[in-house]
């Protein structure tokens, strides 16, 4: 598990940051040095081979937990952002979710 602080940042402008490094990441084909070990380990959805060279896609799910309130806890917000990583999980994965009121639709 990675922490990263966005502090000072509103909770949505983080998940669309995050978000958009998460795409970033599922975008990149990355070439495996040692692939036979992969390759029996996983799925053939998620690897494929160009000019030859063995790849894997990579995609990750991200929760976010936020600053309720000054002095708060850290391991509050940890937990905060580990609930949000299992709602993403539940979701089908590969996506961002964070912990706190519901999204207004635009």
């Amino acid at each position: 598990m990675a922490v990263k602080s966005f502090e000072g940042m509103p909770m949505q402008d983080a998940a669309v940051l995050m978000d958009r490094f998460r795409r970033s990441v599922a975008s990149k084909k990355f070439i495996l040095r040692r692939h036979e070990k992969f390759r029996r380990q996983n799925s053939k959805k998620d690897r494929g081979e160009e000019d030859g060279h063995p790849f894997i896609n990579i995609t990750f799910s991200a929760g976010l937990g936020c600053r309720d309130f000054p002095g708060e806890d850290s391991r509050d917000i940890i937990e905060q952002a580990d609930k949000a990583l299992y709602k993403a999980k539940e979701n089908g994965r590969n996506c961002v979710f964070y912990y706190g009121p519901p999204r207004k639709e635009q």
